[in-house]
């Protein structure tokens, strides 16, 4: 073979190992919440699916939801939020449910005696400025009664020292990140869960634009299939995971804060109890009520082009889930008779 025939040859070969670029869109800055796409990276699970992922740390002055739909970036991570967006006809596509409850939580001082939402009645409660931040922390004052009762609220960018100072009753927070700080701080705390009175949304979700869907199905399949690895190798391998978020990817948090997080990330993906990715359409239909209550969607969504399945059609897991008296169980189908 002379020089020009395996030259043609080569140019021929190479885009077959040409790898797809896309970027992924993180929802705040780095740390273990973001520890699965850093492992599918540094792994090499997108690199084995053809794909060069960017991860984007989050700018706060921008809406990390709407730059995947603007283009900026092909895929991005949401939580429960994407309902609403769903409901405003936004092209969003549901490829992943990563984190199977939502780390949102409201604090309190331990001093105060405040430990469930019931004895929130008339007090000062710190939300998100945006309702959308808060979604299970709204549905979980409107299930309980506060809402209806009456509480003082205070729209607020958040504040530790509003807690502390006193000046607040109760407060937004991550369960992975606030009660560390007010420990460090000195102060005991209590955590109001709202999956512990009724109220369990999803937390991050890996979502990508219906554009996308229709002209890289291949790649949106890949996209998930890495990312699943990746989770399941940083939960595996929680302490490499934290000293690389630490030395590689600049984290500015300590180790031992690091470690509190993903621990609290761990628990909320519940990878004992589900394995990653799950989508349960009853589960959706579910917090679909909720938002409904809320007046945040006005109408019944389909879901069926907004939530990824594979390419065999299937749903994206194989545990399928029945509700009965507000009590929800779960079979695997592959354990029941045609």
């Amino acid at each position: 073979m002379n020089f020009n025939s395996f030259l043609m040859l080569l140019l021929l070969v190479f885009p077959l190992f040409a790898q797809e670029k896309v970027s992924l869109q993180l929802k705040w800055h780095h740390q273990f919440q973001f520890a699965g796409y850093y492992a599918a990276v540094e792994q090499g699970y997108y690199k084995d699916e053809g794909l060069e992922v960017t991860l984007k740390d989050r700018n706060p002055a921008l809406n990390n939801i709407e730059q995947v739909l603007n283009g900026a970036s092909q895929y991005g991570i949401g939580d429960s939020v994407l309902l609403v967006y769903l409901a405003q006809k936004k092209p969003i596509v549901i490829v992943a449910p990563i984190f199977q409850h939502s780390p949102n939580v409201l604090i309190t001082l331990k001093s105060s005696g405040i430990d469930s939402p019931y004895g929130l009645i008339g007090k000062r409660i710190a939300l998100y400025p945006n309702d959308a931040d808060g979604l299970p922390l709204l549905a979980m004052l409107y299930e309980s009664g506060v809402t209806k009762e009456g509480f003082s609220r205070l729209k607020t960018h958040f504040n530790i020292d509003d807690l502390t100072a006193k000046k607040v009753d109760a407060t937004h927070g991550y369960a992975t990140n606030e009660p560390y700080t007010l420990r460090e701080k000195g102060f005991e705390t209590n955590v109001i869960y709202p999956q512990s009175f009724g109220v369990d949304f999803y937390g991050d979700m890996l979502f990508t634009t219906q554009d996308e869907l229709t002209h890289h199905p291949k790649r949106v399949e890949a996209m998930k299939r890495a990312t699943i690895k990746g989770w399941e190798y940083a939960i595996a391998h929680k302490e490499e995971m934290i000293h690389l978020i630490q030395s590689k990817y600049h984290g500015t948090q300590t180790i031992d804060k690091l470690r509190f997080e993903a621990d609290g990330i761990i628990a909320a993906i519940a990878p004992s109890s589900y394995p990653i990715g799950t989508f349960n359409q009853g589960r959706f239909d579910y917090i679909q009520k909720m938002l409904e209550r809320h007046g945040l969607v006005n109408s019944r969504l389909s879901l069926n082009q907004q939530i990824y399945r594979d390419a065999s059609g299937l749903r994206q897991k194989v545990l399928e889930y029945i509700s009965l008296d507000g009590i929800v169980y779960y079979v695997n189908p592959m354990t029941l008779k045609k």
